[in-house]
């Protein structure tokens, strides 16, 4: 009786153990300060605007673009 007394406290106590093991273990894992971010993000490169009207008169109208294979034209609302 005595015996499996104590392999229970044992058991527990090693589960106990596990536990705060498996959770000190993970906070240094999962965890990342933001300074190791920054190797993770590219420069952005320089992308041209492309823009959707001219000026006629000195006022902006909407032109035409072909953008990839589809034709758009931008109208004004």
């Amino acid at each position: 009786m005595e015996m499996d007394a104590s392999r229970r406290i044992l058991v527990i106590l090693f589960g106990i153990l596990g536990l705060f093991i498996s959770s000190i273990v993970a906070e240094d894992d999962l965890v990342m300060s933001p300074s190791k971010l920054r190797m993770f993000v590219d420069e952005l490169l320089h992308i041209p605007r492309v823009k959707g009207y001219s000026f006629k008169n000195g006022i902006p109208v909407p032109k035409s673009l072909k953008i990839g294979m589809f034709s758009k034209k931008w109208v004004k609302l």
